[in-house]
C-alpha cells in the first residue's frame, strides 16, 4: 500500500531508493513523509542505506540510473 501512495508502484516495481525510504518511514510515518518533509525523508533514507551497507548488503548501493528523488 505504501509503495503505491508514494510512489505509484507495486513494491515489487521498487528501486532500492525507493524501498529504503519507505523502511526509513517506519520510524516516523508522519515525521519522515517524502511527501511533506522530502529532504528530511531522504537523510532518514541514507541511514538506512549506510546500515544496509554496513551489515553486508551490497544491493544497498545505487545502480547508475537509479533515481535520486525522494
Amino acid at each position: 500500500m505504501a509503495a503505491r501512495t508514494y510512489f505509484d508502484k507495486s513494491a515489487t516495481e521498487l528501486n532500492v531508493l525507493e524501498g529504503a525510504t519507505l523502511v526509513g518511514m517506519l520510524k516516523g510515518t508522519a515525521a519522515y513523509n517524502p511527501v511533506l518533509y522530502p529532504e528530511r525523508a531522504r537523510e532518514r533514507r541514507n541511514v538506512v542505506l549506510a546500515q544496509m551497507l554496513k551489515h553486508g548488503n551490497s544491493s544497498a548501493r545505487p545502480t547508475p540510473g537509479c533515481a535520486t528523488g525522494h
